[in-house]
């Protein structure tokens, strides 16, 4: 739905649009270029700010054990 409102230029705030699939999980960021097309880039999770170090470092260790669990499955 913000898709189509970023249609109408008073909604600039809605050039960069942070999506997450509560079915699949999948995240990303949405991004209206000046151009026209939309461009989708893949992430990992979002963290809302501010964020404490603990929290930040025990989902960086997260993500880093996941990717190699993947690479050595490989």
């Amino acid at each position: 739905m913000a898709r189509e409102f970023r249609k109408d230029p008073s909604y600039r705030e809605l050039d960069v649009l942070l999506i997450k699939d509560v079915v699949t999980g999948n995240a990303g960021i949405d991004y209206h270029s000046e151009e026209g097309p939309s461009i989708w880039l893949n992430v990992d999770g979002f963290l809302r700010k501010p964020v404490e170090a603990d929290k930040l470092t025990g989902e960086i260790k997260h993500l880093l054990d996941k990717k190699t669990q993947k690479v050595t499955a490989n």
